[in-house]
């Protein structure tokens, strides 16, 4: 091991001694110093050369320490060459011997070595290294992917190049086609003409070279247009050409001809020999030949362009496009691809927040009026408070994939899944739901505005409590000031529904000791019942919410499907009533309990005399106490009524029934006490009421 070490020393040493003699030389060669210093420089690409090389070398020592791992393992002692990273047997770091240079940079994951990056400027660029040469990186499955992970994403390349130009054959003739590669591609245009209309077929790196734009054999030139934010400009596209003047006629000849060589072709591809011709001197640039120039037709600067101003403003996802005076049909362009085509103001929905894009806007049969890059807005963080209203009383709205509206979730539990998100031009909306009134209610953010009175159009920012001051030609309306406070929005009501306008229906709930018996004045169609935000039923009214507990608070929400919410209670389960059973007219000997097993089988073999069967009768549970008499041959059963008031549901033939204690002489309010619980000016706690009897 240490020979080998020794070894990559003096390879190291002899390395650098070859570097320092490579610059000294290139230096008195006069070559320049970003050849040598620059990112791809000499010294570079020898660094990169000394990693690369350390990196192949760990390879094999690893290859040599994994075989020998097999050995020691096939042998049955333990592996002693890996250590496991992070308690992952599948991952192992090499041990001290190995790692020298780069301790911490190389990982082997199932016998496959990867550098791995540690934060460092250096590191990023052993990264780039390692992929140029194949080294598998750890964690990143390409270059650009590291570049995302680490906040450094590449700059998106255009998909089409600019062409270049060649001495080619257009239609009939051979010609230098036009170079757009001098231009900025962000800024230029193709023009093309439908019969004398001119036309924007799109940006030059952003689409492919329409098959109209020029025909040099029809007169049909090659034109563009540069635009800026002060400046429109058009070109025309003059191949390289040679000619011949015939004086007498007033007359010039001109052959296109190609770059090198000055060759002119004629359509049969054949090179033809010209006599007498010249080539204007205005194709020869310092010692250079050009295929041809760019002339310019004419300059169309802000002053001369239009009356029109047009105006072009981001938001976070949008971006509107307006003038001061529009008339007529306009094309919108979008990074250089036709986004509309109609009449102004337009809003560009659907894109990228805190992106620039590049918006260019041309009047059909007109002129170009305008272009700019605008960067749409991070978005502004829109927090909605609903700590105002009562939780109890007061749903979240939302909608689901269908379109159908839910209001199930009160505001005390958490929101929703995506409730609102503005930048969708989704907003916060909340329903408030009582006994008399269901109002719906939606969060306003505060915002600033751009009026255009000519387009009866609004231009809206979302912006923060903390900004007081609208930014330039916008206002922040009054309303989000309340008593010298900045408000970050407010609730306004959209629209309330009273119990007026919802009846005939009106909400009916009433509460015994585990249940709730729900139902509405004119019951009709399906509703679904909410008991503290939980469906509890979907179906037809009256429905009774049982197996709830005792002496406790409900928020019982009805809705009706297809038609809102028709009202909202809170109710409370009444403390059991003490129901006690009096048997002590019957005779003992002759009197028995009537229970029933967990199979179901009845059972009356324990006389009255004895104490009663575990959990004779529990009336929360609907089991009600049951005795049997067998005398003088006769069997009869009965049952034990406590004492009860009752209401009545005409339209619903449905009663609503609540045990009460003897000493209650009083029904409550909407409620009857049965006449049968008075007796010789008694009230009565029950009676047995017999439920059938069995002759001999």
């Amino acid at each position: 091991m240490k020979r080998l070490e020794f070894c990559k020393q003096e390879r190291a040493i002899t390395l650098i001694a070859l570097i320092i003699t490579i610059i000294v030389l290139l230096i008195l060669a006069g070559i320049t110093t970003n050849f040598i210093f620059g990112e791809n420089g000499i010294i570079e690409r020898a660094i990169m050369s000394a990693f690369v090389t350390q990196m192949r070398d760990y390879e094999e020592e690893i290859n040599l320490k994994i075989l020998q791992d097999s050995m020691v393992e096939l042998s049955g002692s333990d592996k002693k060459y890996f250590l496991g990273l992070d308690g992952q047997e599948s991952i192992k770091t090499l041990l001290p011997d190995i790692k020298r240079d780069y301790e911490a940079e190389v990982i082997v994951q199932d016998n496959v070595m990867y550098y791995k990056y540690i934060g460092t400027g250096t590191s990023k660029k052993r990264v780039k290294w390692c992929f140029e040469v194949d080294i598998p990186v750890w964690g990143y499955g390409s270059y650009d992917d590291f570049l995302k992970d680490i906040g450094e994403e590449k700059p998106v390349v255009p998909g089409i190049t600019p062409p270049g130009s060649e001495y080619k054959k257009i239609g009939n003739i051979y010609m230098q086609t036009p170079d757009l590669s001098g231009f900025n591609p962000e800024a230029t245009y193709y023009v093309t003409y439908n019969g004398e209309a001119e036309q924007i077929a799109g940006r030059i790196d952003r689409i492919e070279t329409p098959s109209d734009w020029y025909n040099y054999e029809d007169k049909r030139w090659a034109n563009i247009v540069t635009v800026n934010d002060s400046d429109v400009s058009y070109w025309v596209w003059i191949p390289k050409y040679t000619y011949i003047a015939n004086e007498a006629e007033e007359f010039i000849d001109a052959k296109f001809i190609s770059q090198e060589g000055d060759v002119y072709k004629d359509a049969n591809g054949n090179i033809v020999e010209l006599m007498g011709y010249e080539i204007p001197e205005s194709f020869t640039f310092g010692e250079q030949n050009l295929a041809g120039f760019w002339m310019s037709k004419y300059e169309v600067s802000e002053e001369a362009a239009t009356t029109e101003a047009v105006s072009i403003a981001g938001n976070e996802t949008s971006i509107s496009v307006t003038t001061s005076n529009p008339s007529g049909n306009y094309q919108v362009y979008v990074d250089g691809k036709l986004n509309y085509t109609g009449t102004l103001p337009y809003i560009i929905n659907n894109l990228q927040t805190n992106k620039t894009y590049d918006v260019f806007v041309w009047k059909e049969a007109g002129s170009v009026i305008g272009r700019k890059k605008v960067t749409t807005q991070a978005p502004t963080a829109i927090s909605v408070d609903v700590s105002q209203f009562n939780p109890e009383n007061t749903f979240y709205v939302y909608w689901d994939e269908a379109g159908n509206e839910h209001c199930d979730i009160p505001i005390s539990q958490p929101a929703p899944e995506n409730w609102y998100n503005y930048s969708e031009k989704k907003w916060a909306n909340i329903v408030t739901v009582n006994d008399s009134s269901v109002s719906y209610w939606v969060w306003v953010p505060r915002y600033e505005y751009k009026a255009y009175d000519t387009a009866q159009f609004l231009d809206i920012n979302f912006i923060p409590s903390t900004k007081t001051q609208a930014s330039g030609g916008y206002e922040i309306p009054e309303s989000f000031t309340f008593g010298g406070q900045n408000l970050s929005g407010y609730w306004m009501s959209k629209y309330e529904v009273s119990d007026e306008t919802i009846a005939p229906e009106v909400l009916i709930c009433a509460e015994n000791e585990t249940s709730i018996s729900v139902t509405t004045s004119n019951p009709n169609g399906n509703y679904k019942v909410y008991i503290n935000g939980e469906l509890k039923h979907t179906g037809t009214l009256p429905h009774v919410v049982e197996k709830l507990k005792v002496n406790t608070r409900y928020n019982v929400l009805v809705i009706k499907e297809n038609g809102g919410p028709i009202g909202r209670k809170v109710l409370e389960t009444k403390a059991p009533t003490a129901i006690t059973v009096d048997y002590s007219t019957f005779e003992p000997s002759s009197t028995f309990y009537v229970y029933w097993d967990e199979n179901g089988e009845e059972h009356s073999d324990i006389p009255i005399s004895q104490s009663p069967p575990a959990n004779w009768y529990n009336y929360a549970e609907k089991r009600w106490a049951n005795i049997v008499t067998k005398a003088h041959d006769k069997i009869a059963y009965w049952v034990w009524v406590p004492r009860y008031e009752y209401k009545v549901y005409d339209t619903a033939q449905y009663v609503d029934i609540k045990f009460i204690p003897t000493t209650q002489t009083i029904a409550d309010g909407g409620y009857e006490i049965p006449e049968s619980f008075t007796f010789g000016g008694q009230d009565l706690a029950g009676f047995w009421m017999s439920k059938y009897e069995v002759s001999e």
